[in-house]
């Protein structure tokens, strides 16, 4: 493979896996405050209300572990391994596939 296809790779897929990180470790912190302001803010709602903003937090930051996991992987483990950039993790084939067909 010649360097500029490579070049070509490497920059559309990690440039997109750390902007897309980048973004999911920013809304989990908004998400993480929410939640903090929302416990604050009302102390005395009902218990099952309170449940779900705090599975809805447990969600929020396995999602972004994950994340982190997969661009971490990406971004230095697998540094120029196009075999590697070139599979999809198992977590994000599904939703890739159900986009329009071209």
């Amino acid at each position: 493979m010649s360097s500029a296809a490579l070049d070509k790779i490497l920059t559309n897929t990690i440039g997109a896996v750390l902007i897309a990180s980048l973004t999911s470790f920013f809304l989990c912190g908004v998400v993480v405050t929410s939640v903090l302001s929302y416990y604050r803010a009302f102390p005395n709602d009902r218990w099952y209300l309170k449940a779900v903003v705090g599975v809805s937090l447990v969600l929020s930051l396995a999602d972004t572990a994950v994340d982190g996991h997969i661009a971490y992987k990406w971004l230095v483990t697998s540094f120029g391994e196009v075999e590697v950039l070139e599979r999809l993790p198992k977590r994000v084939s599904g939703p890739a596939h159900l986009g329009p067909s071209r």
